[in-house]
């Protein structure tokens, strides 16, 4: 019998939020410099969040503080760049803090996107290893150069004000923090990653990935009508259906459960 705990099924009243799409990201690059660094801290910050299906909150600093190593990656985080069988490469760190697994962290994990502008290992290479490579270790990971030559901490606020009047200009629709983590996992599906893939990459119990998105066809319809079809929405809920079976969750758990985290 699968263990249907408080853990997985913990329940949550978040509005719906509409995912970070492709489009957003491309429209969000053409607005940026990667020479600058604060751009280049974005543009990692956006894509790691994204491909790694994080929450924002996990790879930002929440108000204009100092960094604390209990909560944030800093600027010091051993950062694994890596070349894998066949040639793919891919680039992973620890945050010591989520949401969900508390004091025990998480490993980051992106893989690069070959011939891709949105490359996530790419944006995380640049900023850390070439134009924000002096960083001071004690600020966080996504940490950047102010105009005055001092640096200061990659704050949540001050990332999605920038990302909200790139998009607001281009007639995008309004995102939060948590748009990322929906937005990439979304994507990884549609490329046809396996779901348990997706799962883990996110941290998400299989539970608690399929709670997530129960609700799929009101979450989709949230996102700009060119960035996602019926077709994509049909395949995603196949996906979770086949996802469901093989893990043994019963449907009416499913009806049941108002859980969406």
């Amino acid at each position: 019998m699968p263990d249907y705990g408080k853990r997985d099924g913990t329940r949550f009243k978040h509005p719906l939020r509409a995912p970070v799409s492709v489009e957003h990201l491309l429209v969000l690059r053409h607005a940026l410099n990667l020479s600058f660094s604060f751009h280049a801290a974005v543009w990692a910050t956006a894509l790691v969040a994204f491909f790694g299906c994080r929450r924002l909150g996990e790879v930002t600093i929440p108000s204009a503080q100092p960094a604390d190593p209990k909560f944030h990656a800093l600027a010091s985080t051993p950062i694994k760049f890596s070349t894998l069988k066949g040639g793919t490469r891919s680039a992973s760190f620890h945050i010591p803090w989520t949401k969900t697994m508390r004091e025990e962290g998480a490993q980051v994990i992106i893989t690069a996107r070959p011939e891709d502008r949105l490359c996530p290992v790419q944006a995380l290479f640049n900023h850390s290893q070439v134009i924000n490579k002096d960083c001071p270790a004690g600020l966080s990971l996504f940490a950047y150069r102010l105009d005055s030559g001092s640096w200061t901490n990659m704050v949540k606020s001050t990332f999605l004000k920038f990302c909200d009047v790139v998009w607001k200009s281009a007639g995008l629709e309004h995102v939060l923090g948590h748009s990322f983590r929906i937005g990439g996992a979304v994507e990884l599906l549609l490329a046809g990653v396996n779901p348990d893939v997706v799962a883990a990459t996110g941290g998400w119990t299989s539970l608690a990935f399929l709670l997530y998105w129960r609700r799929m066809e009101e979450i989709i319809p949230l996102s700009t009508s060119r960035a996602y079809k019926k077709s994509h929405l049909d395949h995603l809920m196949l996906v979770f259906e086949d996802f469901r079976s093989r893990h043994a969750i019963p449907c009416n758990f499913l009806e049941d459960s108002t859980s969406f985290t």
